[in-house]
């Protein structure tokens, strides 16, 4: 098994605009620092059309590059053409193909929220590198096909707040055939990744059927609002990161929350707030049916796979998200289960959609308890609210989910979008109307545990 490359730094020496590119704990990413010098000192080597750049393009060339790096390294597992799991740090950038790419691509967009012109940044910088490579004769498998043009047009029809704009726009993009049509298409809220709670009604049962723990991790998703990457890293006890991690049984009649900490993708630390209904739904529809008889698959056959020593899993450790066969579920796991959901569904949706759909629901219902109404004008009561249980800072996040719920007022489905706050499904008995209930008593004790939700 090869060994995990470490993480890249930046050092920028005596005020030189070429910032040197180095492995914590081992070499310069000596590749890169080439590439970087040469782009900077002699652009015409490269490409006759480069022009000398910035030193800020320099900068974003070698961040982008090594985002690339950190991506493969740390955050995403691929899969190969047969299917097959690639773990995270397995493959370096010079083995990359368009196959895996376009893997890449696609997480950044579905689940890490990267807007399709930012993908088009990123990919840009990538290809240069790689055309270098391919100059210095350094081998490699990336191969970009060319670029296209693709027109995108602004109008009532794709965007709720043309009649603001005065006019409709049409604009035409030049990108890479790796970057989809829809990636690009022009949108200022989440509406497209806000389903109906019949559909989720259909979503939960599909997955149920597919296996159990996979219905419950979304209705976690659900309630929570975190990413794949952090719902994995859920306890199934204490551990040294939550070291007051208690189960549903543990909860005290005055407990409403617990604080979950995580690592987010990049290496940054992270909490969030998990409600007693979720540990309930985790409890009486995973735990206590399934969880036991899956602890003895992992115990008697994972965790003696060659598999599990790879990895450096032994039987001693306790994964809260076991599949039918004792084996802990990945992100990319769950990812597939939602794919085969909605290929059987008929409609497309992703994990990232419960992050969505239920901060949508509980701003919904937050906003109706406290008579707050729901525009701009009061987008900084309501970003307080959000942004610690989404973990995000930036205040055009919290206008998306503003924009979300203004633009779905229009549409005849209102009604079925939100009829309860964050349920699971209305078939199975953890998913209950008491969740939105004890969302709305535990109003008071949210807003002193968020100080400035006004």
């Amino acid at each position: 098994m090869r060994t995990m490359v470490s993480e890249i730094k930046l050092n920028y020496l005596n005020d030189n605009p070429v910032p040197v590119p180095y492995y914590v704990g081992g070499k310069i990413y000596v590749e890169l620092l080439r590439f970087l010098t040469r782009r900077y000192y002699h652009p015409k080597q490269i490409d006759e059309s480069k022009k000398k750049p910035r030193a800020k393009t320099i900068t974003d060339l070698a961040i982008n590059i090594r985002y690339l790096h950190h991506a493969i390294t740390f955050d995403i597992e691929l899969e190969d053409e047969e299917g097959e799991l690639i773990p995270a740090g397995t493959l370096k950038i010079e083995e990359l193909n368009s196959f895996y790419m376009k893997q890449i691509l696609t997480e950044m967009h579905d689940e890490w929220e990267i807007k399709g012109q930012s993908l088009v940044v990123y990919l840009n910088a990538w290809s240069e590198f790689y055309k270098f490579l391919t100059a210095e004769g350094i081998s490699h498998e990336m191969l970009f096909e060319g670029k296209i043009e693709q027109n995108h047009s602004k109008n009532q029809d794709d965007d709720p707040l043309s009649h603001t704009h005065g006019r409709s726009t049409t604009y035409t993009v030049e990108t890479d055939p790796l970057i989809e049509r829809s990636w690009l298409e022009y949108s200022d809220d989440y509406r497209g990744s806000v389903i109906s709670m019949n559909q989720y009604y259909e979503l939960y049962e599909a997955l149920y059927n597919d296996d159990p723990v996979y219905a419950v991790m979304a209705g976690t998703l659900m309630q929570t609002f975190l990413r794949i990457g952090a719902a994995v890293q859920m306890p199934l006890i204490p551990n040294k990161e939550n070291p007051l991690w208690m189960r549903f049984v543990e909860f005290s009649d005055s407990d409403d929350y617990q604080s979950l900490k995580y690592t987010k993708k990049g290496g940054d630390k992270a909490k969030c707030y998990v409600h007693k209904e979720t540990m309930r739904l985790i409890h009486e529809e995973y735990l206590l049916p399934f969880r036991g008889e899956r602890e003895e698959l992992f115990i008697n056959n994972y965790a003696t796979s060659k598999h599990a020593l790879k990895k450096g899993i032994t039987e001693d450790d306790k994964f809260l998200w076991l599949n039918e066969h004792g084996t802990p579920v990945t992100p990319k796991d769950l990812q597939r289960a939602f794919k085969r959901a909605s290929k059987k569904l008929g409609f497309k949706v992703t994990p990232h959609f419960m992050r969505h759909t239920g901060a949508t629901q509980l701003l919904y219902y937050w906003a109706k308890a406290k008579g707050t109404e729901i525009c701009e004008h009061h987008k900084l009561a309501i970003h307080a609210f959000l942004k610690d249980q989404l973990g995000h800072s930036k205040m055009e996040t919290t206008l998306y989910y503003i924009r979300t719920i203004e633009s779905m007022k229009s549409i005849a489905e209102w009604a079925s979008f939100l009829p309860n706050a964050i349920p699971a499904t209305k078939k199975f008995k953890a998913m209950r109307k008491t969740v939105k209930d004890a969302f709305e008593e535990s109003m008071y004790r949210h807003d002193k545990m968020f100080k400035g939700a006004a």
